[in-house]
């Protein structure tokens, strides 16, 4: 019977063994299968990444009908600058457009570029600014504009002159031109 407990014995640490073998085997497997998730969890989360970058770029609204050769009149209503005075009134064209995920406004006199603006369009409503260190535009001129469309071939708002310690506000009616 010794010799029967023994190989009795020798079978159990050999089957130990195995399972051993076995489950250290399978634990292997498992840590390969974790980092495999793993790195699919990363790809997903930079796809994921990726795609709101794209949805919050392309979420960028537009109106169809703002683009164009827009005719623009514009009345002092406020100055404390001594250049200007309530009522002054000026006349531009200015050429507004897409660019990007941005809207801009170029400003045409006598034919030639005077300005651009750039700014945001957020559904019913157009921001506008510029701001200038040119030394010909002495001092430093910030100017910020605010339109609102009434309706396809309308958009009225504000502009605002800010140069040293004075500013100058215009009423702003943007006609829309036949092309």
């Amino acid at each position: 019977m010794g010799l029967l407990s023994g190989c009795d014995l020798q079978q159990r640490e050999l089957a130990l063994k195995n399972k051993e073998t076995e489950l250290n085997q399978k634990e292997q497997e498992l840590i390969a299968r974790e980092q495999t998730l793993q790195f699919k969890e990363t790809e997903l989360a930079k796809k994921q990444m990726r795609f709101d970058t794209l949805v919050r770029d392309s979420s960028f609204i537009t109106n169809p009908s703002i683009p164009g050769l827009w005719s623009v009149k514009m009345t002092c209503v406020e100055t404390t600058c001594p250049e200007s005075a309530v009522g002054d009134t000026r006349t531009e064209e200015w050429i507004i457009s897409y660019e990007g995920n941005h809207v801009i406004g170029r400003v045409m006199a006598d034919g030639k570029l005077t300005r651009v603006y750039t700014g945001s369009f957020n559904g019913n409503s157009i921001e506008l600014s510029l701001e200038t260190q040119d030394a010909s535009l002495q001092p430093a001129t910030r100017m910020l504009i605010r339109l609102t469309i009434q309706n396809p071939r309308l958009m009225e708002g504000q502009r605002e002159i800010v140069r040293n310690n004075c500013k100058v506000v215009y009423t702003v009616r943007m006609d829309k031109q036949k092309q």
